[in-house]
């Protein structure tokens, strides 16, 4: 069944009445956000899959390296505020 163009119209109608022509436009830009993370995550997994084992374990090796730098970069600033 493929939606016809008074069905369409419907529809905006209702979600006019039910969140505001006020809250529509905030609501439309949410969503093309929500997509394009979306997006850029399936992607991501797409091209993580396609990597070798070899690669996936450097990678691995290299978040290791960048999360242990933030967390001393974390408990210097810790340390710095509780000094104040």
């Amino acid at each position: 069944m493929r939606p016809e163009p008074s069905h369409i119209i419907i529809l905006l109608v209702i979600i006019i009445l039910l969140f505001g022509a006020s809250k529509l436009p905030s609501l439309a830009r949410n969503l093309g956000k929500s997509a394009k993370i979306f997006r850029d995550e399936v992607k991501s997994m797409n091209d993580d899959s396609n990597e070798t084992p070899a690669e996936l374990e450097s990678s691995r090796s290299e978040d290791a390296t960048d999360k242990a730098a933030r967390s001393h970069v974390d408990s210097t600033q810790s340390v710095r505020d509780t000094d104040k």
